[in-house]
């Protein structure tokens, strides 16, 4: 990211995963920014540095580390909550009009 909207895109990507049902682990995110990295090397030396907790390129190296933490862990022991599984008809998709995939339908 050059200024700003890095954590914005890192949230949507979270956020249409997450609609998908898929799960993210903590801190699986990085977003680094030019201006903080700049920050940073300038405070490099400055006691009680402020730019301490901002993100640097060294962390990647967590956050990898999470991830394959994560992605390790028992999928088995995960319980999925009661759905209704959709099912996916097998002829031609219709032109137009209503795609009935025999699902439930809402008020």
């Amino acid at each position: 990211m050059d200024a700003v909207g890095g954590i914005e895109v890192a949230a949507r990507i979270h956020a249409a995963f997450s609609g998908l049902g898929c799960w993210s682990p903590p801190c699986s995110s990085l977003v680094l920014s030019r201006v903080a990295q700049e920050a940073i090397n300038a405070s490099r030396e400055v006691v009680d540095n402020p730019n301490e907790d901002v993100w640097r390129i060294d962390d990647l190296v967590i956050v990898l580390k999470n991830l394959v933490t994560a992605a390790s862990m028992n999928s088995s022991a995960w319980v999925a909550w009661p759905h209704v599984a959709l099912k996916i008809s097998d002829g031609p998709w219709p032109a137009t009009g209503i795609l009935d995939m025999q699902t439930p339908r809402f008020l």
